[in-house]
Formats: structure tokens, sequence, C-alpha cells
């Protein structure tokens, strides 16, 4: 298995990429599925999910993708290269592409972003890391999505989010949920921003570490892009979980191997290992702490 961004035989594996409520492996010159439960892909008209998968237009296939990202109603793509494309619905400016796009039937390269190295999908909000650690973000930013402050309520094109306000902090992966971010910097702590439900719901408008793993050095973080779930797993293989307003919960034993890549949707977790295990797990309304199951 290559890991991302290294180079490929044909048909070798690259790693599980987490999409709006299921992963998909990538395979160096493959085709890449295009189905999405909210046609958010390059069709026109509503597709059926179980449809068979479609080969992208030339543009992409010609490109190494590395990565794909899907929202509510829009996808993103990011090519080995660090280029971003993206494509569906952009009413909220989740594409990327500028004022006055409110749609794209084609990917389309977003021309501001820099080289990327990560990107994530929310419901109508996108967020992508710069290869030098910066973290952008565009389109919705009601409820704080975009990690910019109360004043910036929308984007139509990628912005800077500033992760410290003392420092610069690199970041190394991303992840959108329905109404929050996440930020993962180099030295293994989790940033958030955005909406959190529950009787007391709270909004951070910039960026703010996520306390109860303050002292746990996060290697990998995912959310449900249309939901509240959000995923994250540590360095020492520990695997957390949680929802709403709720904490994390932590699962009852550490994953065998390191983490890859991970996958949440309304109330499930799946987590690729660097051996190609896949494991899952299923958390519920009261994400009580549970055993990953080996799929």
């Amino acid at each position: 298995m290559a890991r991302p961004g290294a180079p490929a035989r044909p048909g070798e594996m690259l790693y599980m990429a987490p999409l709006t409520c299921f992963g998909i492996h990538l395979r160096a010159g493959a085709p890449l599925p295009a189905w999405h439960r909210r046609a958010a892909l390059w069709h026109s008209e509503p597709t059926d999910p179980t449809d068979p998968p479609e080969e992208l237009p030339p543009l992409l296939r010609k490109l190494a993708v590395a990565t794909v990202a899907c929202g509510w109603t829009h996808s993103l793509a990011m090519t080995v290269g660090g280029l971003v494309f993206a494509w569906g619905s952009g009413a909220n400016g989740q594409l990327g592409l500028g004022g006055g796009v409110s749609a794209r039937g084609t990917p389309s390269r977003v021309p501001v972003c820099p080289p990327a190295r990560a990107l994530a999908a929310g419901s109508f909000h996108s967020l992508a890391v710069a290869g030098d650690g910066r973290v952008f973000s565009w389109g919705w930013g009601a409820r704080g999505r975009l990690g910019r402050g109360a004043a910036h309520l929308e984007s139509w094109t990628p912005q800077h989010v500033r992760l410290s306000a003392r420092r610069h902090v690199r970041a190394s992966a991303v992840a959108a949920g329905a109404a929050r971010s996440f930020a993962l910097t180099e030295g293994g702590a989790l940033l958030w921003w955005g909406w959190r439900r529950g009787k007391q719901g709270r909004t951070a408008w910039v960026p703010k570490p996520v306390p109860q793993l303050a002292a746990v050095p996060v290697h990998r973080v995912c959310a449900d892009s249309t939901g509240d779930c959000v995923a994250a797993v540590s360095r020492a293989g520990g695997a957390f979980a949680w929802g709403d307003a709720r904490t994390p919960a932590a699962t009852r034993g550490a994953l065998p191997d390191i983490a890859l890549a991970c996958a949440a949707d309304e109330c499930g977790v799946s987590v690729t290992t660097g051996g190609g295990a896949v494991f899952a797990w299923r958390g519920g309304a009261a994400w009580v702490a549970i055993k990953p199951r080996r799929v």
C-alpha cells in the first residue's frame, strides 16, 4: 500500500478516502467512482446512489487523483500535485470558484487555492491545507464554519484561517461536518470551530482546542460532512468518537496498527490501518465506549 502522495503502481491501493457516508479505495490508474447520494458530482440530474460507478471526465482522468471529499451538494478532488478541483452546487460559495458561480457540472480547478496537501468538504463549506501548513476555508460561514470570525458569513474564494492569534501553527489535516470544522496540527493538537449542538449550543467563531483531547497526540480526524459525528485516532492507536455536544468517547482497546485514514457517517466510524485492515464501530446516540471490529 502506498501512502498519500507517494508513487503507486497501477492497481496498487493508495488509501481510503473519506466520503459523505462511506469510504472508497482509490487505485492508481483506475476510474474514480462517481456516485453521490446528493447528486453532487458532475451529473446535471439526480442519480441513484446504487447506479454503477462512472468514470471521471477526461480532465481528471489524465491527472493522478490523490483524494476526494464530498459535501451535501458539492464534491472536491485533489491531485497528487496539490491541485484542487470542485463541482456540484456552489450556491453558498462552497466551490471556491468566485462570485456568481452557483453551480458547476464538471470538475473545475479552484484557481486561488494554493497547492494543497489535504482537503475536506462540509455540507456547505470547504477546507484545504496548503503545503506550508496554512488552512483555507470557503463557502457558507454561518455559525462559525469558516473560522474567521462572526463578520465572515460567506466566502466565494479560499481565505486563510489563523489557527493561532500569536504564532504560525502548521496543520496537517482538516475535517468538515455539517456545522463544525476541525484542523489537526503537525504537533498532534486537534482544533475545532463552528457550531456544537445541544441544549446549550455553542458557537466557536475562531479555532479552539478540543479540551478533552488536549493531552492526546492525535494522528487522524474525520467528520460526517452532513451530520454531527466526529472521530479521532491518536498516535498510540486510541480511537475516540462523539456527536452533537457530547464529549469524545474512547473505544475499548487500541487499534493494532497506525491509522492511515478514517471516515464517519451519522453514527458510525471506519478506520483503515497502514496494513490495509479496516475497523468499524457504531456509537449510536450515547457514543458509549465499544470495541472496534475488524471488517
